[in-house]
Order: structure tokens, then C-alpha cells, then sequence
């Protein structure tokens, strides 16, 4: 089974954590990450648009690491992951 592509949103210290830790999933792939200030992470695309990710048909799912302020963005993504499979 071919691992899931996720979108890490949020690069700042949790974010910067997780994708290191994601590398030797078996089960997810970060196909890029997000983040509204430029961050340069080893092997992986960087965006500063949430709205890009989610029309990637690469990103199937999204991990969150954004503040809690920042949290009504879950809907979206749930939305938009739906969109692309149909």
C-alpha cells in the first residue's frame, strides 16, 4: 500500500519537529509543507498558501501544526480532501 501524501501546515518548532519524524513513516509521505513565512526544510516542497496545498491532488490528507487560533482551517482541509477524490 502506498503511504498517504500530507500536507505538514505549519513549519514553526512543532511543525519542524514533525516532518523529520514523518520521513520514516511507512504509512504517510510529506508531499510538502505550508507556512506563511519562507522555511527551508531538506527535501520538501515549501508553500505559503494553505490554498495551494489543498489543491494539490498529491495532498490526501494534512497535518496540523498550526496555533489554535489558526484551527477553523481543519474544515477546510476536510472539505478539500473530499474534493480531490471525487
Amino acid at each position: 500500500m502506498e503511504p498517504l501524501g500530507v500536507a505538514v501546515v505549519g513549519l514553526g518548532w512543532w511543525g519542524r519537529t514533525i516532518v523529520p519524524l514523518l520521513k520514516d513513516s511507512a504509512k504517510l509521505k510529506v508531499v510538502c509543507g505550508v507556512d506563511i513565512r519562507p522555511v527551508a526544510l531538506d527535501g520538501i516542497r515549501t508553500l505559503a498558501s494553505y490554498e495551494e496545498a489543498l489543491r494539490d491532488p498529491a495532498v490526501q490528507g494534512v497535518v496540523l501544526c498550526t496555533p489554535h487560533t489558526q484551527r477553523p482551517d481543519v474544515l477546510r482541509a476536510v472539505k478539500a480532501c473530499n474534493d480531490n477524490r471525487s
